[in-house]
């Protein structure tokens, strides 16, 4: 009697231990998503600073343009 009461309490561990184990893999899967999404936002960010600069220059440029026309005109 005693030895199935072991075997069943070792079972019953186990089992809360396995419990446990998949938790924590829902834990750390659902922590990894955030660092993906923060690596997305990231370059989206990195994007539009581009795109920005890009903007910038072209307004820059278009700038110089006038002046150069102004002072061939």
């Amino acid at each position: 009697m005693s030895k199935t009461l072991t075997i069943a309490g070792l079972l019953l561990v186990q089992g809360l231990a396995c419990q446990v184990l998949a938790a924590n893999a829902r834990i750390l899967t659902n922590a990894r998503m955030p660092t993906t999404i923060e690596a997305i936002r990231a370059e989206i960010n990195g994007i539009e600073h581009d795109l920005m600069q890009r903007r910038e220059n072209q307004v820059s440029a278009a700038s110089q343009l006038k002046k150069i026309r102004r002072l061939m005109s």
